[in-house]
């Protein structure tokens, strides 16, 4: 593990690059988008990154990233807990979490992107707060504020 960066300014009040780059970096989102190819489903056709800006999770990317696309999911910071990856899109879904409907991207494709339907097949997991966000997670959170 790399060690805790000081998160106090310096002297003259500017942050260090990494000091910088520890702050923001839970906002920064991945992006992958898909096209249906009809006989084999969903593929991935492109890749790019956004920026979550707001606290209702509002998402600012390029256009050229998401255009034409048919199906897009987007990646949270790697290595949150459920809890952690929900207050990044709001602080309500954090300060409420009860816990998150999983499902790993494949198996949402495969289920006709309905978590309705991976309940179903038996492949959609409740999760609880300390579960760690996995590259590929489709997720919902469940909360009561």
């Amino acid at each position: 593990d790399k060690p805790a960066v000081n998160d106090a300014p310096s002297a003259d009040g500017k942050l260090s690059t990494d000091q910088i780059v520890e702050k923001v970096a839970p906002s920064i989102v991945a992006i992958t988008t898909y096209a249906n190819t009809g006989y084999s489903g969903y593929q991935a056709e492109g890749m790019g990154s956004g920026i979550i800006m707001r606290e209702d999770g509002y998402i600012v990317t390029n256009a050229h990233v998401v255009e034409g696309a048919q199906g897009i999911t987007v990646t949270l910071h790697d290595g949150e807990t459920a809890v952690d990856a929900a207050g990044t899109i709001h602080s309500d879904l954090a300060r409420g979490f009860i816990r998150a409907q999983v499902v790993s991207f494949d198996d949402y494709m495969k289920y006709n992107s309905s978590f309705d339907e991976c309940r179903k097949a038996g492949v959609l997991r409740l999760e609880g707060k300390e579960y760690i966000v996995k590259d590929g997670d489709m997720i919902e959170i469940r909360f009561n504020v």
